[in-house]
């Protein structure tokens, strides 16, 4: 499923020779948020993820949760990329949106339990700051918190600057790939640029639900605001652009702070 779609070179190669499946961000989106997090840890958390994650970067660790969601051990994760929402609703409620299989809410939630259990072995406490780092990107990319009859969007075809995509995989990685900025000198600009006053700002939105509502509501006004014939050129990428990377901003401003209070030192 939220690819954070918000260029590189090996990677974009591979990416063009397979269909391109929906997946948060993609693979732009969520490093972008690894490393803005990453920038925004405490020592005591830094330590910590360092350990558990050995030589491997949090930018890097953010895109193993989609790489084993195909592996049998691990294919009771798919649902929880994401959460649906019914048509013609205008807000997420748990006790609805997320049943059976779970959903990208109750997975950062459960996860994080994990994170903090000292009893939990090392490979569950690992495989636990793995999820963390990659949902929490998803939750914020919007149509990881939208329609179930569509499929998030990926049952919504439209053509972008004359390109075929479908809308999630627009907003995964359509809009950030055409600016064909390297995405580690996206996370350093996007880093710099976010003020103290937006950090308290986000981070007093502290509940992974409330994050899926923020991302809902940018679905519903922003995301399918499309014209009739589904045909988006400049008009939609300069208004929603700004949007993709701000929500890529929050998310790696709240994944810092979410890591930074797992792994506090206890008094």
């Amino acid at each position: 499923m939220l690819r954070m779609g918000l260029s590189i070179i090996v990677i974009v190669v591979m990416a063009a020779a397979a269909p391109r499946q929906a997946s948060a961000w993609g693979w732009n989106g969520h490093r972008i948020v690894g490393e803005i997090a990453w920038q925004r840890l405490s020592d005591e958390a830094r330590a910590a993820v360092q350990d558990l994650l050995g030589e491997q970067s949090m930018a890097e660790s953010s895109l193993w949760a989609d790489e084993v969601k195909r592996d049998p051990k691990y294919s009771a994760t798919s649902p929880m990329h994401y959460i649906n929402i019914p048509m013609g609703e205008t807000e997420v409620v748990m006790e609805r949106d997320c049943v059976e299989r779970g959903c990208v809410v109750q997975a950062i939630n459960d996860y994080t339990a994990v994170a903090r259990d000292a009893s939990a072995s090392r490979e569950d406490r690992i495989d636990a700051l793995k999820f963390i780092v990659h949902f929490i990107g998803d939750v914020h990319q919007p149509l990881h918190a939208s329609y179930a009859e569509d499929r998030g969007g990926n049952d919504v075809q439209v053509t972008f600057f004359g390109k075929d995509y479908n809308l999630h995989g627009l907003w995964d990685y359509g809009m950030l790939d055409k600016t064909e900025i390297e995405w580690i000198d996206e996370a350093k600009a996007l880093n710099e640029a976010i003020t103290e006053e937006q950090v308290s700002e986000w981070v007093s939105v502290s509940a992974p639900v409330d994050w899926a509502s923020e991302s809902f509501t940018i679905a519903r006004t922003n995301a399918y605001a499309l014209p009739e014939d589904h045909a988006l050129a400049q008009e939609y990428y300069d208004a929603n652009l700004p949007i993709a990377r701000e929500r890529i901003s929050i998310a790696g401003v709240r994944l810092a702070a979410w890591l930074n209070d797992i792994y506090k030192s206890s008094e």
